[in-house]
């Protein structure tokens, strides 16, 4: 079995409050009772694209209606994580658009309405061409923060 990602709650969010104490729009929305908070595992060069502000849309494509689908909220909190590594950065959600792909044409219209913002590669639209459902994240006020170690254990 694969080991299990171990985290303590509390020390997780002391660690982002004390590295956004500055930031006073950050420092009222981690304290916001009302939004969910997701954890994003992303891998390269998707990380990097967001990281620099040239992607500003997230997406999630899947063949059954998984997480995100229908769970991830306008103002809700993403935190991402280097796939195998820590936790880099955190964005609020500024809209979420979900839909279900009903034929190659949707996917050719997510394709042309958000492709600049999606900085997805052919090969991705080409690997995603049999998804049934899409949920596009626009990102907003994107921060990067202190890497955060995320402990790895292995259950035996």
């Amino acid at each position: 079995m694969e080991g299990v990602v171990m985290i303590n709650l509390d020390d997780f969010w002391q660690k982002i409050q004390v590295d956004l104490k500055n930031n006073e729009y950050w420092h009222k929305k981690i304290l916001d009772t009302k939004c969910k908070i997701h954890l994003a595992l992303m891998v390269e060069p998707y990380l990097s694209m967001i990281l620099s502000g040239k992607k500003t849309i997230e997406s999630r494509f899947s063949t059954k209606k998984i997480i995100p689908f229908n769970a991830i909220s306008d103002g809700d909190i993403v935190v991402l994580k280097k796939s195998g590594g820590d936790i880099v950065a955190i964005f609020e959600v500024e809209k979420v658009i979900i839909k279900q792909i009903e034929n190659k044409d949707d996917i050719e219209e997510i394709k042309e309405k958000y492709g600049n913002e999606l900085c997805l590669e052919e090969k991705f639209w080409f690997e995603k061409k049999e998804a049934n459902y899409v949920t596009l994240i626009k990102i907003s006020h994107l921060q990067s923060i202190s890497p955060i170690i995320i402990k790895k254990a292995n259950r035996q």
